[in-house]
């Protein structure tokens, strides 16, 4: 059970969340206009609660046994209203959000605008795109699909489609990048002889000094760029590949 005691002016009736909680876990809630009574009522709750043992419905080592509830009191991020969406389609600079998580106005998983995939926290009003909330939300401890919100911590859940579209996405990159490894352009090293050392009208690729005949010289063979041997062995340790072009070293 959850008890909750609300200090305030007036109350809300609308959309309490706390009192919602309550009546989700069997507590009790209370409002009261002065600090005496909110005081006295929580007394008063904990005298009438025997527990032998505490739940804590947000402990991270309840995330496969997390309480049902948890997932009907978190709130959804909430929509842009129709002004920010016209703003935001104008190309207008007030309407240009950027996402408090990835801190761009295009998403980083699904380069989506903001105004395409943008939300915000209930709670802090916090901007974030809903891809980028539903990377965080596979990194909480909770159950999938609710989270807290990075900034206030106030419980969110996120859509599960918004789950899948981040799963296939990210799937899809590292596709493409094993595909890309796979393809990259391969170089080999050419000795260029001693006595055409003296011809070369250029300088190192790494070093940038001119070529004086104490070192053997490399040319790579995609590119034409030449290489101290020296130049080239602490290349080849480092990024294996040809640092003018980007084409993979597979022999020296």
């Amino acid at each position: 059970f959850i008890d909750a005691c609300q200090l305030g002016r007036g109350q809300e009736f609308g959309n309490n969340t706390l009192k919602r909680m309550t009546q989700l876990t069997g507590g009790e809630f209370g409002y009261f206009n002065n600090t005496k009574a909110l005081i006295n009522a929580g007394k008063a709750f904990a005298s009438k609660k025997d527990v032998k043992e505490s739940t804590d419905y947000f402990s991270p080592d309840k995330k496969d046994k997390i309480a049902p509830p948890v997932s009907e009191i978190a709130l959804p991020l909430r929509r842009p209203s129709l002004l920010d969406l016209r703003l935001m389609m104008k190309g207008k600079e007030i309407g240009q959000k950027k996402c408090q998580i990835c801190h761009s106005v295009k998403a980083a998983v699904t380069g989506s605008n903001f105004y395409i995939e943008g939300r915000y926290c209930p709670s802090c009003d916090r901007a974030m795109h809903l891809s980028c909330a539903a990377m965080w939300a596979k990194k909480t401890e909770y159950k999938e699909n609710v989270f807290r919100c990075p900034f206030c911590y106030f419980l969110l859940e996120i859509p599960n489609a918004a789950l899948k579209l981040v799963k296939d996405k990210t799937e899809e990159a590292q596709e493409i990048k094993i595909i890309e490894e796979a393809e990259k352009e391969l170089t080999q090293m050419i000795l260029i002889p001693d006595k055409n050392i003296d011809q070369i009208d250029a300088s190192c690729s790494y070093c940038h000094s001119i070529f004086l005949g104490d070192f053997k010289v490399f040319e790579c063979d995609k590119c034409g760029s030449f290489y101290h041997e020296p130049c080239l062995g602490k290349m080849i340790k480092e990024i294996k590949a040809c640092r003018y072009c980007g084409a993979k070293i597979i022999d020296k």
